[in-house]
């Protein structure tokens, strides 16, 4: 706008005054802006509202929820991902689990409730038994570093002298496996999925084994030559180059339903300090209690059928001269005490029960085992119901 055309708009009445339209669309354009700018805020300030109402919320509730490490009771979930993946089980806790929580008994605060029986960790290590790429391998000898354990030594000592690489990954024994889960293996405390990844190894490579001479060659002979691969690993169990001891088979319990995420090195007598609870009388055994026989052999009780007087009829699984193993209707007896606490006696059963002495009972102080929710659906006869994971 010029100087003579400014000095005229001014030299009119107010009510006769008018802007140029350009100038008029640049004061609209400035005003819309600062609209727009104002509602933007405002939503910004209200959703920063909502987040922060959730957060405070979650925060109240997080303590009686299933932990992230949990499912919840119902639900299935996967431990322990090695190949394979242990069969689903469920683990509820209402408590936030502390970080490598199991070191310390008094750490373990709230219930926990699982729900499979040491019968299920029986089943499946021998029955099926181990799902490795050569199929199904049963896992039903016991091994221990205490009985002798020459045939692991000399298969492991050949893999890592020769030097012997995987043809897919081009990694040694001890990066396939771990060196840590390798020697729980060559002491028969072994962890299933470590098993596996060994038992794969072999297969994968057993043409290596046969061009190494040595014990590997001797192994390639007596073992894969002349028979399938899951032949040649059935057999190597049978030979005990691969097996379960009773500490191993307890520890890796824990480890198949959760509640250790990895192995501790508990012995006989330190196992007081896992299972922290003494069983004062007979009245009190119950399902998921260890039996202890002192400097010798840990065992668990997985099903108590009836108590009458100092008598428990029971279920125990064990892995003891005859590998993994649940003994049914076997009799416990209150026969006197030691230390304070009662002692009992362990007999019979079907298979019969091998280990001699007397054992005292610890109990895991909340450790509680629920059923299964039922699963429904047509049976093979008619429209009844037809239930699963329910024990015959």
């Amino acid at each position: 706008m010029s100087f003579v055309e400014r000095e005229t708009l001014r030299a009119q009445p107010n009510s006769e005054r008018q802007l140029p339209v350009a100038d008029a669309l640049a004061i609209a354009l400035a005003i819309a802006l600062a609209i727009a700018l104002a509602i933007a805020l405002a939503i910004a300030l209200a959703i920063a509202s909502a987040i922060g109402n959730a957060l405070d919320v979650a925060h109240r509730t997080r303590r009686c929820a299933p932990s992230s490490y949990s499912a919840s009771l119902h639900s299935l979930r996967r431990i322990a991902p090695l190949r394979p993946t242990w069969p689903a089980v469920t683990l509820q806790t209402c408590t936030t689990r502390p970080s490598r929580k199991f070191l310390k008994p008094e750490l373990l605060v709230g219930d926990r409730i699982i729900n499979k029986l040491p019968y299920h960790f029986v089943d499946y290590l021998r029955n099926p038994g181990l799902e490795t790429m050569a199929g199904r391998v049963p896992l039903r000898k016991y091994m221990s570093l205490k009985k002798g354990n020459k045939e692991i030594n000399s298969l492991l000592f050949g893999l890592r002298a020769k030097k012997i690489k995987d043809n897919v990954s081009g990694l040694g024994i001890d990066e396939t496996v771990g060196a840590t889960e390798l020697d729980l293996i060559w002491k028969g405390q072994g962890y299933p999925p470590a098993f596996i990844k060994l038992m794969n190894f072999l297969c994968e490579n057993q043409e290596k084994m046969r061009d190494a001479g040595g014990d590997l060659t001797k192994i390639y002979d007596s073992y894969f030559r002349d028979n399938n691969d899951v032949n040649a690993l059935t057999k190597m169990v049978d030979a005990k180059y691969f097996g379960i001891e009773c500490i191993g088979f307890v520890s890796n319990f824990l480890r198949y339903v959760g509640l250790w995420d990895r192995y501790l090195p508990y012995e006989i007598d330190q196992w007081t300090r896992v299972f922290t609870s003494k069983v004062m009388d007979i009245a009190s055994v119950s399902s998921l209690n260890l039996l202890i026989w002192p400097g010798s052999h840990v065992a668990l009780i997985d099903t108590v059928h009836k108590i009458s007087g100092n008598v428990a009829d029971i279920d125990l699984c064990q892995s003891a001269n005859d590998g993994p193993q649940c003994h049914e209707h076997i009799t416990l007896q209150q026969v006197g005490t030691s230390g304070g606490a009662p002692m009992f006696s362990v007999i019979g059963g079907k298979p019969a029960h091998t280990v001699t002495g007397n054992a005292y009972a610890m109990s895991w102080p909340d450790l509680h085992y629920q059923q299964p929710q039922r699963l429904r659906g047509p049976s093979p006869g008619g429209n009844a119901a037809s239930t699963v994971e329910l024990r015959k």
